[in-house]
């Protein structure tokens, strides 16, 4: 359907431009079109200047947007693996009984990536106090996840319901980074 509407919208505008060039065209426009041969130096100076700056500006503008999109990019791909390795963390707790050294490696692997987002923000200097808040409710995540008396199993029922605020919180956090990142 959007194809059908960019395509009409595309007919209906080279529509309009034949008959604006059909129009010309019966009205003689084209053979009463008298060319000045004359050409003052001022005029080919100008246009000399105006075409390098327009063309300088350009450059820089597109280069500029490029290359802030393209770090932004870089840190939402970061927020993306920190909620992928979110719900994997959810997942291991979905199971009864996790292994501690399972919950050890999640909990590890999510920190790294958490490490990754803060070291990708400072690179295109983007300070949010949402990344701090982030790193606490991880230190959160770990201290309720790690709580146990088992020095090898932990009962993942009572824990998930402990840490179910947590990863919304975690979610919401994550969620307001992006906002920002593509507020900025």
């Amino acid at each position: 359907m959007k194809k059908f509407f960019i395509g009409l919208i595309v007919l209906i505008i080279g529509g309009f431009i034949f008959m604006f060039v059909s129009s010309l065209y019966y009205i003689d426009w084209f053979n009463t079109f008298v060319y000045d041969k004359n050409v003052s130096p001022f005029d080919i100076f100008n246009l000399i200047i105006t075409s390098i700056v327009a063309v300088g500006l350009g450059y820089y503008i597109t280069k500029r947007l490029t290359e802030e999109r393209f770090m932004k990019e870089y840190l939402i791909a970061d927020i993306e693996k920190v909620e992928n390795e979110l719900e994997n963390t959810e997942s291991i707790f979905d199971t009864n009984n996790v292994d501690l050294l399972t919950v050890f490696n999640a909990l590890n692997k999510l920190s790294h990536k958490i490490e990754r987002i803060e070291n990708t923000a400072k690179l295109i200097d983007f300070n949010v106090e949402e990344i701090q808040s982030l790193k606490q409710l991880s230190y959160r995540l770990f201290d309720i996840a790690t709580a146990t008396d088992d020095t090898n199993r932990i009962n993942s029922f009572e824990t998930n319901m402990q840490l179910e605020p947590i990863y919304n919180d975690i979610s919401v956090c994550l969620k307001k980074i992006v906002h920002q990142v593509n507020k900025k």
